[in-house]
Order: structure tokens, then C-alpha cells, then sequence
């Protein structure tokens, strides 16, 4: 089956379609697990917003809705983890 790719910006409904679809396809494959919501954020000296991620989990899949890393946010940067949720 010859398969083509077209631009479908125009049409708001494929995106529907298209993540439609990927669930259907994620059920029949997978057992349903735990679904997060996930806000994550990179923090700098005074707690300024370096970037973060927003996203949600699904089927054993992550779904990144936004990733935003500011400019100049140094790469080998020693990273560490801060869990605000208590546990």
C-alpha cells in the first residue's frame, strides 16, 4: 500500500483523529496502568523558572504537551532532583 504525507494544519479535526487512533491502538496493546499528570520544573538561584516540562502518562506512554528550557541554561549543569510532594 503506497503511503503519502500532506500537511493537514488547516484541519483542526486530525489532530482528534490522530490521538483517537493512538488510544485505540494503546488499549488493544496494553493493559491500562496508572495515568499522571506530570509538571516538572528546572529551577535556578532564587527559585527563578528555567524551563519545565508538562505532560500526562497513559498506556505506559509519556505525552509531552510543553518542554521549555530557556536560553542559556547551561547543558552540564550538576542537575539535582527535588521532590515537593512529599514522599
Amino acid at each position: 500500500m503506497a503511503a503519502e504525507i500532506r500537511d493537514e494544519t488547516s484541519t483542526p479535526e486530525i489532530a482528534r483523529l490522530l490521538e483517537a487512533n493512538l488510544l485505540d491502538d494503546l488499549r488493544r496493546a496494553n493493559l491500562q496502568g496508572v495515568n499522571s499528570n506530570l509538571q516538572l520544573t528546572v529551577r535556578e538561584k532564587q527559585d527563578a523558572l528555567a524551563g519545565g516540562l508538562v505532560g500526562d502518562t497513559a498506556y505506559g506512554w509519556l505525552h509531552i504537551k510543553v518542554l521549555w528550557i530557556r536560553k542559556g541554561v547551561q547543558r552540564a549543569r550538576p542537575w539535582r532532583r527535588t521532590d515537593t510532594t512529599g514522599h
